[in-house]
């Protein structure tokens, strides 16, 4: 028989204090028992009766069912673990000459690993004539940190260490926690796209050949223009024929009453002349 571990707790027949607290199954305070009462009362309802916490006086002890308690507190454990990140350093390497490309390369993998909660350090290389500048080196590790930006916080300042400057950053605060949060808006804003590509209607030629919903825009938005120009044309027509109903009809009374004073207005001499030749006549 193995002995106890010291992390084990006491159960049942091994709880060798006389009187002992005793909390029932459902969390209800029973008081103070006989530790041998205990046992018999957890015995018939076929638990345990386990010690959770010896050091008070008297001991606490709680009618449960071990087995089940341990695998909660197994799978706690595990989970807990699952959860738990291992920070690891990263190391990027660059050269005291490089070129644009490779430098916005290792920045951005530098910010990946930020990303996921690790450390970076960096080391600057120098050869030849270099090692006698090695201003340069902090120039550049002052470069990589502004290129970083809000990504990270620095641990260790850059440092001349034989023939390379070596720098070592961290993560920013919520940095890991921001990055998972916006890979998950990416992924459920590209799935709702991918869904909603699947549920489009696939507009048809009039071969029959399916057709690319582009071109089924360009024509919806080609009819949609065709009926506004129909639309304006009626409201055009419509506008002269009111234009037209509202004008005066001509009245015949008036027209009658016109013809009469023309004739009236002939009949009448237009001018002395005409008078004396009248009177002439006359005489």
């Amino acid at each position: 028989m193995q002995p106890p571990r010291k992390d084990d707790m006491r159960v049942n027949h091994r709880i060798r204090i006389p009187e002992i607290r005793v909390i029932g199954a459902e969390g209800e305070q029973l008081g103070v028992m006989d530790t041998r009462d205990a046992q018999a009362l957890a015995e018939e309802n076929g638990l345990d009766l386990v010690e959770v916490a010896p050091t008070a006086r008297p001991p606490v002890c709680r009618i449960m069912d071990y087995g089940k308690y341990k695998f909660e507190q197994a799978k706690k454990t595990r989970e807990a673990k699952a959860k738990q990140h291992r920070t690891k350093v990263k190391e990027v390497k660059m050269k005291l000459k490089i070129s644009s490309h490779d430098y916005d390369f290792k920045v951005r993998h530098a910010k990946q690993f930020l990303e996921e909660g690790n450390k970076v350090k960096f080391r600057i290389i120098f050869r030849g004539r270099e090692l006698s500048r090695p201003e340069r080196g902090r120039e550049l590790a002052d470069s990589i940190l502004e290129a970083l930006g809000d990504h990270a916080v620095v641990d260790s300042p850059p440092m001349k260490a034989g023939r390379e400057t070596v720098m070592v950053v961290s993560p920013r605060a919520g940095l890991r926690e921001k990055a998972k949060a916006r890979k998950a808006a990416l992924a459920a804003a590209s799935e709702e796209a991918e869904q909603v590509e699947q549920t489009a209607p696939v507009a048809e030629t009039t071969a029959g050949r399916p057709r690319s919903i582009m071109a089924a825009g360009l024509d919806r938005a080609r009819q949609r223009r065709e009926a506004e120009t129909a639309l304006a044309e009626s409201a055009e027509a419509e506008a002269e024929v009111e234009a037209e109903v509202g004008r005066p009809e001509p009245d015949p009374d008036a027209s009658d009453q016109n013809e009469t004073e023309q004739t009236e207005t002939a009949a009448v001499p237009s001018s002395a002349g005409d008078v004396n030749e009248k009177v002439e006549e006359g005489a």
